[in-house]
């Protein structure tokens, strides 16, 4: 039973840490305008990010100062979670 804890983990673990990774390749990217955003490269890891980033912005629109932010709070609060549950997982095993 410990080994497939142990498999559970590592597999969350792994997976949190491609989606972090997926989340910052596209912070970099969208700072160049010529990147072609519809290539299937680009459609991928904003198709993978945008399933973890979505549900956290769409929590935080309901607060009126991150509707005033100028900037996407959702990233940086969705990169935080996404540590938070790497630390549990972690600790757990």
């Amino acid at each position: 039973m410990r080994s497939i804890f142990y498999v559970i983990v590592t597999v969350l673990n792994g997976a949190i840490e491609i989606i972090t990774l997926l989340m910052f390749i596209r912070a970099i990217l969208s700072w160049f305008p010529i990147v072609d955003r519809s290539s299937n490269i680009m459609s991928f890891i904003y198709m993978v990010t945008e399933a973890v980033i979505s549900p956290v912005r769409s929590f935080l629109s309901r607060f009126e100062f991150t509707r005033r932010s100028p900037i996407d709070l959702s990233f940086i609060v969705t990169y935080l979670i996404l540590h938070f549950i790497q630390v549990i997982l972690v600790s757990l095993y």
